[in-house]
């Protein structure tokens, strides 16, 4: 979810559509992006380098980076006139302690539970050093009012019964601060 801070559509502008995938914008000021083991089409795994970044979740920069830029596991390509189009994700699956889970699935289930945004929850996997494993964290968006301690722990309940998964950590973010694109 790094891509959607070094990229945005400008103001007023219709979304560009090239080889299938929909424009995320133009990069932002200040912001570096590279594509990290192209293909011959110049398709292949974004890498950002940002003071943007959004790295909560991964211990202060652990994540290892790539000559300076962070991989972030999206697939995509730059466009001819700068702008950044994500065609897909580099792995669509985290394996937790041995167990296949689809994100999407996780995110369906975490936005049904009361308090959710509905359609407004992403799920994630983060390689753990210690346990040797991904580790699944979850954000969800609340409605207006919803206590976040209560989410959390029904998000966890509701991932845990559906999906037979606890995620590490929960977040509650407000609503509309998850920014998200047909791909």
């Amino acid at each position: 979810e790094n891509t959607f801070a070094v990229s945005h559509s400008r103001a007023g502008e219709v979304g560009r559509k090239r080889d299938g995938a929909l424009s995320c914008g133009a990069i932002l000021p200040g912001t570096e992006v590279r594509i990290l083991d192209p293909d011959a089409s110049g398709h292949g795994e974004v890498g950002i380098r940002s003071p943007y970044r959004f790295d909560r979740f991964t211990h202060a920069g652990a994540v290892p980076e790539v000559d300076g830029f962070y991989p972030t596991g999206d697939l995509g390509f730059l466009g001819p006139e700068g702008d950044l189009y994500i065609a897909g994700r580099k792995k669509d699956l985290i394996i937790c302690h041995g167990k296949n889970v689809h994100p999407q699935d996780v995110e369906f289930v975490a936005a049904e539970v009361k308090g959710a945004y509905p359609g407004r929850a992403v799920a994630f996997g983060l390689d753990d050093a210690i346990s040797g494993s991904e580790e699944l964290y979850v954000v969800v968006e609340r409605v207006t009012g919803a206590d976040p301690t209560s989410l959390k722990l029904a998000v966890q309940r509701a991932v845990e019964a559906e999906v037979g998964v606890v995620p590490r950590r929960v977040e509650v973010a407000e609503h509309m601060t998850l920014v998200k694109t047909s791909s």
